[in-house]
């Protein structure tokens, strides 16, 4: 019997990996939006609306300024490498914030004004349950999106020392990340950029013609298993008439690198785990992760033998299964903070693994690395987020199902927006700039053959009693 196990899911360029088993992929790089259009589609640099080149209009704008003297404008006299700031992100801009005016404004229910690439918006904000109910934290999370605007999101987590957030909005991701460095007030620096100003800097990989699942098959074959998946599909809508919300219990560790690296690493780690939420919580999945935080293994994991070369199987030495149960936890997630010499950047062994004691433990890396893969927030949560899906059975466009396996709908999906930008959903391997965080759904970005999403709503239940 054919066991599927999950290898590294995001190859790395280090080292040339020979897998039979596994398509690789062609990365496709998204056309610019310039974002001053809220319907401008733009193209090769070019504005469509007015014929200006992108790079003068942006150039002399500030990527995202938050209103009420929130955040203050700062000249970009330090060092990029000394504020941990990839190469690969071209153009930023570096300010200081006022986190405690910000709190207020926050825990006051009162609209966040911000204005973005020279737009001013409103931020609807509510709070998100991120952590588990015994979690003593100043640090909250919210989502929301810009009031006034067709299909905006908002996913920030705030600290008392920093600001992690994430702004879409014309199909551009607008991101705040927080640096190690501190301005002469004693106030941390914060930075902000575009997705669209992340250069594709990683060597390419070797690979075969891009893969979509549906080219393989004739029209008669895809009607048929869309009409299976369909079927199933409606008989979990029939046996509950009212879904509700499964909460899953993830406890959270990292090592003494990224404790060292990182200002505040929990603000870090929540927004990684709010982004997880604002994901599942989804209509068709209706999973809410609470989260714990765990410091006592980072010592262990920093001197693990395999902490370089395999992070995955550090976590499952160092964090033991009667560890997790005592504890009451379902899932394992080793927020790593080293550049790992494995070849992959993120690694689960999943739903599939023959082995019931390693199907609950999950490893992503934290660190820039030599690949495309640049450890910047939107990097971090997509590949969290991909891990956690192999958790729950959820699998890449070729759909790698074991021997026996009934299901052959659970794959991730691609599309073309506007004839000129390619996605993929989250769970496409390869990573590419072009992913996005969306689970495949029929619902939303997908088909009732590539529907993730109805594999983890299937499997939820599973991986919820874990620790049971």
């Amino acid at each position: 019997m054919q066991i599927k196990v999950c290898m590294p899911d995001f190859q790395k360029n280090k080292t040339e990996v020979k897998n039979e088993n596994r398509k690789r992929h062609v990365g496709f790089k998204p056309a610019f939006d310039c974002g001053t259009h809220r319907n401008g589609l733009c193209s090769d640099g070019q504005c469509r609306r007015k014929n200006t080149n992108i790079s003068s209009i942006t150039e002399k704008l500030t990527i995202i300024k938050i209103g009420d003297g929130i955040s203050e404008a700062m000249p970009e006299t330090t060092e990029k490498s000394s504020l941990d700031i990839p190469d690969s992100i071209e153009k930023y801009d570096l300010f200081t914030l006022d986190i405690q005016k910000m709190r207020d404004l926050l825990i006051s229910d009162k609209k966040i004004p911000v204005t973005i690439d020279g737009v001013s918006y409103s931020m609807n904000l509510s709070e998100m349950e991120v952590n588990a109910p015994d979690v003593k934290s100043q640090t909250y999370s919210y989502v929301g999106n810009l009031e006034d605007t067709k299909d905006s999101e908002v996913v920030l987590t705030i600290s008392e020392r920093v600001l992690i957030a994430r702004i879409n909005v014309n199909g551009i991701d607008y991101v705040i990340e927080s640096t190690p460095d501190k301005s002469k007030s004693g106030r941390i620096i914060h930075y902000s950029h575009r997705s669209t100003d992340v250069k594709d800097d990683g060597s390419s990989l070797n690979t075969e013609e891009d893969y979509l699942a549906h080219k393989y098959y004739s029209d008669e074959e895809l009607k048929q298993r869309d009409d299976e998946a369909k079927i199933e599909e409606e008989r979990i809508n029939s046996k509950s008439s009212t879904k509700s919300l499964t909460p899953v219990r993830i406890r959270v560790f990292t090592d003494n690198q990224w404790i060292s690296d990182e200002p505040d690493w929990l603000a870090k780690a929540q927004d990684i785990i709010a982004e997880l939420n604002n994901q599942f919580q989804r209509s068709d999945i209706f999973i809410r992760f609470y989260a714990h935080y765990d410091t006592s293994k980072a010592s262990a994991l920093s001197s693990d033998s395999q902490h370089i070369t395999s992070p995955c199987d550090s976590i499952i030495r160092q964090v033991p299964i009667e560890y997790l149960n005592s504890n009451h936890e379902d899932i394992a997630l080793y927020l790593g903070g080293y550049d790992s010499s494995y070849i992959g950047i993120a690694a689960t062994y999943g739903y599939d693994c023959p082995n019931p004691l390693q199907r609950r433990y999950a490893w992503v890396q934290m660190k820039d690395d030599p690949s495309s893969y640049d450890g910047v927030h939107e990097d971090r949560a997509k590949a969290t987020i991909h891990e956690i899906g192999h958790i729950f059975d959820a699998d890449h466009q070729q759909g790698e199902q074991s021997s026996g396996q009934g299901e052959s709908y659970n794959r991730a999906y691609q599309w073309t927006e506007n004839l000129i930008f390619t996605k993929q959903t989250v769970m496409w391997t390869p990573i590419l700039k072009s992913n996005t965080f969306e689970v495949s759904s029929n619902d939303y970005h997908g088909d009732y053959y590539c529907n993730n999403a109805l594999r983890i709503y299937e499997t939820k239940n599973i991986v919820a009693s874990y620790a049971n």
